[in-house]
């Protein structure tokens, strides 16, 4: 079962690109994390995620959740 999908994703902030058509799709009983240098983007793509931050483009949907920009 899909539990949240990101769909071309992108954030920029001023002039700065922070997020670049981030895509994947969790499901039930997925593990993962994220992995990156300092500035990749990695509590951006966590407050994208938790509804804490917009983003520009792109398509968010959990099973509970439905949105796009």
């Amino acid at each position: 079962m899909e539990l949240l999908t990101l769909n071309e994703i992108s954030k920029n902030i001023k002039s700065k690109k922070i997020l670049k058509d981030v895509s994947f799709t969790l499901n039930s009983g997925d593990i993962i994390g994220l992995v990156g240098g300092n500035g990749a983007g990695k509590t951006t793509l966590m407050k994208v995620i938790l509804g804490l931050s917009s983003y520009q483009s792109g398509t968010l949907k959990s099973h509970t959740l439905n949105k796009s920009n």
